[in-house]
């Protein structure tokens, strides 16, 4: 047989005439006939397809959309779980009227019950199996109307439209009846407010109950049981009558805007739910880098604020371009939204979904500044406000608290406060607090923010915020360019980097621009590893923001086509370094301080660690607040003399004797108060990166013979006399032998026998402070000694060889340890930090010389326990007489003598201790003037010898050490001030 070829006849223009061809499907009734089928070899039988079926199969299809859409036929489900095997469980049943106009169907267990009620066995609905079915159970018809055609004509057409509404939208056609009033009865599952209302979760059907859309009907109690206590599984329907089709529509959009509504204000009340502890009245200050002075208070350490922070007090003040571009660019909806903006966060949805991560976010400028002025809450605190423990990064270090942690937490917390802020505030305030807090780069290498558009006009380009005009070509770019550093703050510092390879930026500008390069996100360091590109790439991306802003304010009109194309041409190098200055920057003598910037600055934070966290309950999650005020004790003078005289030793030593490291610290024995801190040495490091070394604080290195002090003072405790002398004799401790031609240059050279203690001490002698251990004390006691004296080292297992420096120690530890020799036998502890103060910005306080010490104070180095009695005022007298002998002429320290005349002969009652390390790598003097300043001087190799090339190899000797430290003394013997004599030659 040749199969018809449906689409030889077809022709659209013909389409309509024949879909109209071809007749309406018959309804489907409860008795249709089903297709014919063929046997499929020996696996059971399939529909036979007819051709002409697929041929009027589109019409069908076509037909059947129509009818879904304006036809409303009732249903009614049956779900009978008792039905007897072979009969299905589940059937569904069209309510149609029969010829006559009757819609009567009779439900009961007994087929000859429901025949009596005068039924059509078409209408007839049978439920066997179950017991609690009744002959004839229940009955849904329809009633027949019972208005005439005249009073039909002559009704109220209100009435009308009221039974019209009836019909398509509640289904009241159609009722159930209980003729026989059973005893099973059925029942309907009560909505939830009226199982509020009732307390009851079903309610018995009455006579002539009208019938609901979804309506569930149990024809027996719906916790029925049999004779036995089993629980009968009860027989349903389910009325299914939907209203017509435009009226489900309708409700379908009314529910799906109020489902939305609903989600939206949900969402909102939960988001302000969780942050609803937060205090945001007042607002909280600006956050604002440490301002770090020197003793004077005037001077500020490196590693503060360049520029004071300054704020703009009124929005007047600021040019209205800047700020009609800058909700342009950043969120041109301010003034419509509540805080948070739906339509930004269906858009970011949209954009994140589709490019499958995370390129776009919905931050309002509100919820810019819940994330500045509470980074703390949204940042390091869970959903509902618990402190979480911080992240460690590979290394184990903590991750700083201040990295913005990409979190849903962090965004939900930030959507409520963003909405609290907004009803609580105006608006033009949290846009003023926007524009002071806003983080605009960053000050140096410190990594401290620089905030606010005011200080950020100041720092880059030597302007005042208000006084750039929207006449003015530079002016324009220069507002433009503030903008856009919002989107990356650390791009200004590229425009110093390439401003000698001003043709390779301009050439990949315009490559840039040909490609039409995307600019939704600025370059990494992932991409351009090479610190050279991606500054080059910083810059690229900072113009083209730049310029992309300068075209949207033509477009608005708000400036003329030649005013932006001059703006356009413009370089960043001239707005930013060339015309204010701010790559080449210089500033007053005495405004800044920029010695060991990196080192002191590190070295001040690490201090103020330990100073907040004694204040603390869990200082392990210590989180370092900004706006903090820090003075220190840094002596300028005594730091810069220290700079300068460390310096020219050590390029001296470095060219001559192979020493490159070097380091001094000046302790005020008094108070621990740090006066000078040089010590910062940079070298290079794997993955072309530079390390840097901190000797004066942090290090740990051989301290040589300068350990013998604990030796003596601890022997001197048990009651070792000044005249004690000890004969040339090898001497077996510790279970070593230590032998007078080895560990002796005394005795081995004859005419010092016995030696007495001053000479031993002098000549640092070996043999002589292990036989006094040995004869007073023990080393259990000498480590205990040096442990009380400030030497943090653990000294585990004791040994006769730590004499000679066979455990190393910090700088800062050994200087305080000497410090209580000088002290009269008390302990102070060694620190920068004498006072840290809140920078409110309000009250007459701020970050200005005049101002901060009207702040709050936070910490004061007087509350922290000073002058601690550690070892009689006897001992420390008696072991400063021995050591003045070490600065004697005869002594090994020699050189670090400040008697500079006859009338000085004696110098200044100075005292101290040289040592040297194994193989020369170290060269100590660590001297004092009693009850006054301790300063400790080392020379040496932070590379360790048995890893060092022998080119490496140096000679750091104590003389060195011992000359730099006289010289020093001499020009800083004083508390306070520096004189300024020639500077002495280091000898060889």
């Amino acid at each position: 047989m040749t199969r018809p070829n449906f689409w030889s006849n077809f022709h659209p223009q013909n389409l309509r005439q024949w879909v109209r061809s071809l007749k309406p499907a018959q309804p489907i009734q409860s008795n249709q006939q089903t297709l014919p089928s063929v046997s499929i070899g020996g696996h059971g039988t399939a529909p036979l397809v007819i051709w002409e079926n697929l041929r009027t199969l589109p019409a069908k299809t076509l037909y059947k959309s129509q009818e879904a859409l304006t036809q409303r036929v009732p249903k009614l489900v049956l779900h009978n779980p008792m039905a007897p095997q072979g009969m299905p469980k589940r059937k569904t049943y069209r309510l149609v009227p029969d010829e006559a106009g009757d819609c009567y169907y009779p439900i009961g267990r007994d087929r000859d019950t429901l025949k009596d009620t005068g039924s059509s066995e078409k209408t007839l609905i049978v439920v066997p199996g179950s017991p609690t079915i009744s002959r004839h159970h229940c009955t849904i018809y329809k009633p027949k109307s019972q208005l005439s055609a005249t009073q039909k004509a002559q009704d109220n057409p209100f009435k009308a439209f009221q039974r019209y509404l009836s019909r398509t939208i509640q289904g009241e056609d159609y009722l159930l009846t209980d003729t026989r009033n059973n005893a099973n009865g059925v029942y309907r599952q009560q909505s939830f407010w009226q199982r509020l209302q009732t307390k009851q979760s079903f309610a018995r059907m009455q006579q002539d109950t009208p019938l609901r859309h979804g309506t569930i009907l149990f024809l027996t109690k719906p916790n029925a049981q049999d004779i036995e206590g089993k629980r009968i599984k009860p027989v349903t329907l389910r009325f299914i009558y939907p209203p017509i089709w435009y009226v489900r529509e309708f409700w379908g959009v009314v529910r799906l805007s109020l489902l939305g509504t609903g989600l939206v204000l949900g969402a909102g009340w939960f988001a302000m739910a969780t942050v609803r502890s937060v205090k945001i009245e007042p607002l909280p200050p600006t956050p604002a880098p440490f301002a770090i002075f020197a003793n004077n208070g005037i001077t500020q350490i490196s590693g503060g604020i360049a520029t004071p922070h300054e704020e703009v007090k009124t929005l007047e003040e600021l040019p209205p371009l800047f700020l009609k571009t800058l909700l342009l660019s950043e969120d041109r909806q301010y003034y419509q939204h509540s805080g948070v903006s739906l339509r930004r966060v269906i858009k970011a949805f949209l954009d994140n979904f589709r490019s499958g991560e995370t390129q776009s976010g919905a931050s309002t400028l509100t919820m810019q500044l819940a994330r500045t002025l509470f980074l703390e809450e949204v940042n390091t605190k869970s959903l509902w406000g618990k402190e979480l423990t911080l992240e460690k990064d590979e290394a184990g270090k903590t991750i700083d608290p201040d990295t913005l942690q990409m979190t849903f937490t962090r965004k939900i917390r930030e959507a409520g406060l963003a909405l609290r802020l907004d009803a609580t505030y105006d608006k033009n305030i949290l846009l003023l607090a926007y524009l002071n807090s806003v983080d605009l780069g960053y000050r140096e290498l410190t990594g401290q923010q620089l905030r606010g558009v005011s200080s950020a006009s100041q720092f880059y380009f030597h302007r005042p915020i208000n006084s750039l005009s929207a006449e003015d070509p530079a002016d324009v770019a220069r507002m433009a360019s503030l903008i856009a550093l919002i989107r990356a703050p650390r791009l200004a510092y590229g425009v110093c980097e390439t401003r000698l390879k001003s043709d390779v930026v301009d050439l990949r500008l315009r490559e840039a621009e040909a490609n039409n390069e995307s600019i939704e996100e600025p370059p990494t360091q992932d991409a351009y590893p090479n610190p050279v590109e991606l500054a080059q790439e910083d810059v690229v991306y900072l113009t083209r923001v730049r310029n992309r802003l300068i075209q949207r304010m033509q477009d608005k009109r708000w400036i003329t086509a030649e005013l932006a194309e001059t703006a356009q041409d413009l370089s960043n190098f001239n707005l930013f370094g060339n015309q204010s200055g701010f790559c080449e920057r210089q500033v007053q003598e005495n405004d800044r301080f920029d010695s060991s910037p990196i080192f002191l600055s590190h070295s001040i934070r690490e201090e103020l660690v330990r100073v907040l966290a004694l204040q603390e309950k869990k200082p392990e999650n210590l989180i370092i607040p900004e706006n903090l005020i820090i003075e220190t004790s840094l002596d300028i003078e005594k730091q810069k003399t220290a700079v300068q005289l460390l310096n020219q030793y050590r390029e001296k030593l470095g060219r001559e004797q192979g020493v490159p490291h070097g380091a001094l610290i000046t302790i005020d024995s008094r108070t621990g108060e740090i006066m000078a801190l040089v010590g910062e040495v940079k070298f290079p490091g794997t993955d072309n990166q530079t390390l840097i070394a901190d000797y004066a604080a942090n290090e740990y290195l051989p301290p040589g013979s300068t350990f013998k002090m604990f030796f003596y003072v601890d022997a001197l405790k048990a009651g070792l006399p000044l005249t004690q002398t000890y004969p040339c004799e090898s001497l077996q401790f510790g279970g070593e032998v230590f032998s007078v031609a080895e560990y002796s240059k005394l005795c081995a050279s004859g005419g010092y026998d016995p030696v007495d203690l001053t000479t031993a001490v002098a000549r640092s002698d070996n043999l002589v402070p292990l036989k006094v251990v040995q004869q007073y004390s023990t080393l259990e006691s000498v480590a205990h000694t040096a442990k009380i004296m400030g030497i943090n080292t653990p000294l585990d297992p004791p040994v006769p060889r730590m004499a000679f420096g066979y455990y190393r120690v910090n700088l800062r530890e050994i200087t305080a340890a000497y410090g209580v020799l000088a002290n009269k036998g008390r302990y102070n502890h060694p620190h920068l930090i004498t006072a840290v103060y809140k920078n409110t910005n309000r009250d007459g306080c701020s970050a200005s010389p005049e101002d901060f010490r009207n702040c709050p104070k936070l910490y004061d180095d007087q509350e922290v326990t000073s002058n601690l009695p550690i070892i009689p005022e006897a001992v420390a007298t008696n072991m400063t007489q021995l050591l003045r002998s070490v600065v004697s002429a005869d002594g090994t320290g020699a050189l670090a003598s400040l008697a500079t005349g006859e009338a000085e002969s004696s110098g200044l009652g100075e005292a101290g201790k040289t040592g040297t390390s194994d193989d020369y790598q170290d060269g100590w003097f660590i001297g004092y003037v009693p009850d006054a300043l301790v300063t400790t001087v080392w020379f040496g190799n932070f590379v360790q010898p048995q890893i060092a090339q022998p080119e490496d190899r140096v000679y750091a000797v104590s003389t060195n050490a011992a000359q730099l430290w006289g010289d020093y003394m001499k020009r800083c013997r004083g508390d306070r001030g520096c004189v300024e004599p020639e500077l002495a030659t280091p000898s060889p």
